[in-house]
């Protein structure tokens, strides 16, 4: 991987609609359940949120379990992505997400779209602490397929530990940043160590 490797891009996608699309009961989660993991870093949240507002350096916080796939949008105003989540017991998803919210230096705030009726809002919430900040990462899942709801109940902890480590990620990321780079394409890229 080279620096000046540009992302693959893909053509704009819209995010589907997620009230009508996703009302049968059947097949939705009726209590909105999340996933949480919430940790004091120690990076200021002005360079945190900097870091977090550029989707182009979302890939540096990916590990084995999930690999950025595309980026949408033009270089560094990229408005959403593609990824794929490998799971426990040889599972995997595709998610397309896109951001909703961007709350200059308070919260970041996306949408996750799994198959035709799973949909999650994930949001990067972050707090000034002395000496740092309080990063919170959650997923809220407005609805979700049979499938998806078994797995969200199984797979929950294994979840919370996977966000836990893209916080300390985000930590490394904000303490040690590293020598300019671009996501490339569909694997995760090697990390110095």
């Amino acid at each position: 991987m080279t620096p000046e490797t540009a992302p693959e891009t893909a053509p704009e996608t819209t995010a589907p609609e997620t009230t009508a699309a996703h009302s049968n009961e059947c097949s939705v989660l009726k209590a909105s359940r999340s996933i949480r993991a919430r940790k004091g870093v120690r990076a200021p949240p002005e360079s945190l949120y900097e870091f977090l507002g550029t989707l182009d350096n979302h890939w540096l916080l990916t590990d084995r379990f999930v690999s950025l796939v595309r980026l949408h949008g033009p270089v560094q105003s990229r408005t959403g992505g593609e990824i794929t989540i490998r799971g426990p017991w040889g599972l995997r998803r595709h998610a397309r997400t896109w951001l909703d919210a961007d709350e200059h230096g308070l919260r970041l705030v996306g949408t996750a779209v799994v198959g035709r009726r799973t949909v999650a809002r994930v949001t990067w919430a972050l707090t000034p602490i002395p000496g740092g900040t309080d990063v919170e990462l959650t997923a809220s899942v407005l609805a979700a397929s049979p499938l998806d709801r078994t797995l969200l109940i199984v797979a929950a902890p294994w979840l919370r530990r996977r966000f836990l480590a893209a916080i300390d990620r985000l930590e490394e990321q904000a303490l040690h940043p590293p020598r300019p780079a671009r996501f490339t394409g569909t694997s995760v890229p090697p990390r110095d160590a």
